[in-house]
Formats: structure tokens, sequence, C-alpha cells
């Protein structure tokens, strides 16, 4: 038999709900040595994402993409990113959502599609779980 989960939900408030929801939780959590804590702490989760590194082994390049992203700026940088294609899964499998956001936001179809990892980037406060993927080569379209 397994052993009991040493952290236990006491609650669950969802704080707000827009593009994403920001919920708060109240976690009991059971210590090594056996005393017990109360934790509070919010999780942000807009939906899984998938990520595709665009890669034109022909020409020996990558293709990136710059998008402005609002935290960077409000952080005091610039606010313009370099990034490889990414999005939402939006009810897709990530190798369809790669595509999608590769045709979507640099006019290539990526070809032979290889899986990379799996993670989350920022398990602290973002419940997001991104699949990497990336194109060993690619064309453009048109």
């Amino acid at each position: 038999m397994s052993e009991p989960s040493p952290i236990a939900i006491k609650t669950k408030k969802i704080l707000a709900s827009a593009w994403g929801s920001l919920t708060e939780y109240v976690l009991g959590v059971k210590r090594a040595d056996g005393t017990s804590v109360e934790l509070i702490r919010e999780v942000y989760d807009h939906g899984n994402a998938a990520a595709i590194l665009l890669l034109d082994s022909e020409r020996r390049v990558v293709t990136l993409v710059r998008q402005f992203r609002l935290p960077p700026h409000l952080n005091g940088d610039d606010g313009t990113m370099v990034e490889v294609c990414a999005g939402l899964l939006d009810g897709d499998d990530p190798e369809t959502c790669a595509k999608k956001e590769a045709l979507e936001e640099t006019g290539i179809v990526p070809q032979r599609l290889q899986f990379a990892s799996r993670s989350m980037p920022a398990p602290v406060r973002s419940a997001r779980r991104s699949t990497a993927l990336s194109a060993s080569t690619a064309r453009t379209t048109g």
C-alpha cells in the first residue's frame, strides 16, 4: 500500500478568470520531521503549450521570431523577445500546434518533427507544461 501524500489541498479559490485563471491554494504540508505547516500558493493556468525550433540543415540556420512580451516590458526591459515559434495547444496535440505556430509566425512548413523535451518552464507559479520539438528541415510557403 502506498504512503499517503504529505501534501493536502485544504482550500482552492479562483482569484481571477480571464485569458487564464489565477487560483489561490491553501496547502497542509507534512514535513519529514513529522511537523505540519500551512502554505498559501497562487497558480496561474492558461493552458499547455508547444514550441518548435526550425532547423534548416542545408543553409545551417535556425529560424526564430521577434515578439513583444508585456512582462519583460513591465520589468523595465525592451519587451521585444527573440524566441522559437510557440503557442497554446488549444485542444490540439503538440505536433499539430507546433506546425500551426511555425506556419503562422514564419510562413515555414516544418518537416520531420522530432520530440525534444517536455518541461514545466515556471513550476513555482504556472501550471503550464510545454512540449519542445525540432524540425530537421523546413521549407517556406508560396
